[in-house]
């Protein structure tokens, strides 16, 4: 595990996605700020995540889960 940044599979995890655009989409959703390297690999900041998600989990749905 990389502490600066996500690895492609964290990234994956969170998405819920494995190519590299959906993925982008669902980062920019998240409003998790995103880059890529040369490679055209996405890049990630695991602060970025903590920062914008912080304890919350997005739900595979993408629907809010209803209070009872």
């Amino acid at each position: 595990m990389n502490i600066l940044t996500l690895s492609d599979d964290e990234i994956e995890e969170i998405t819920q996605r494995k190519h590299r655009s959906a993925q982008v989409r669902v980062l920019n959703q998240l409003k998790i700020p995103c880059a890529f390297r040369p490679d055209r690999s996405i890049v990630v900041l695991r602060s970025a995540v903590i920062k914008t998600l912080g304890n919350s989990i997005p739900s595979s749905t993408g629907r809010p889960k209803l209070r009872l």
